[in-house]
């Protein structure tokens, strides 16, 4: 388990020792404890203000305070707290607050990372649901009736000739086809462009 110390003092020179102090050891659902000092019970921001509030209201956490050296406070969220216990001494040697500072600031950039790895899968999971919810776009006239399947223009007059002589008239999709039949051809021509021509055999 990785522990944190945070000394709230204030240093008058290098060499000065500040009285001992009492905090608190708040342990997180990763395992880990911070070491700080609680200048008050669970709060949350209410109009861009921190208000005093039961810790299962929506949004509590505690303000942990940093040592002299690092910025302020840190906000630690209710759902991350497994543990508080209070009445923990605080050292406040010069030496040991260095050390300290350097935890603390190691802690808040690792913080710093979490929430912008949680960020990016946030917007990760937005762009996914995003990209879920476009329809795929509807296949083409071709990929409906491929020549490789028979659709080809001399089908028409085929079908044609069928009508009238057998009375065998076209099937649902055959109409289909040719209440289409331009916009198919269209892409037939264009398909028909790409094709590789076979090679001329040898002639013996």
């Amino acid at each position: 388990m990785k522990i944190f110390v945070i000394v709230a003092a204030t240093l008058a020179g290098a060499t000065l020792l500040a009285p001992a102090q009492t905090g608190a050891r708040i342990t997180l659902a990763g395992g880990e404890s911070i070491i700080g000092e609680l200048r008050g019970g669970y709060e949350a921001v209410r109009r861009g203000v921190f208000t005093r509030v039961d810790e299962r209201a929506p949004g509590a956490g505690l303000r942990v305070y940093s040592p002299q050296g690092a910025t302020g406070y840190t906000f630690i969220a209710r759902e991350r707290i497994v543990d508080v216990t209070r009445g923990v001494a605080l050292e406040a040697g010069t030496t040991d607050r260095n050390a300290t500072r350097d935890a603390w600031l190691a802690w808040r950039a690792k913080e710093r990372e979490a929430i912008e790895t949680l960020r990016a899968l946030r917007h990760a999971a937005i762009e996914a649901r995003a990209l879920a919810e476009i329809p795929p776009p509807p296949p083409t006239w071709l990929e409906r009736f491929p020549p490789s399947e028979g659709w080809k223009p001399d089908l028409v007059d085929h079908l044609r000739w069928r009508a009238l002589v057998l009375h065998l008239y076209p099937t649902p999709e055959q109409r289909e086809w040719l209440a289409n039949f331009d916009a198919w051809y269209v892409e037939y021509v264009a398909w028909l462009a790409r094709q590789v021509p076979p090679p001329i055999p040898f002639l013996a």
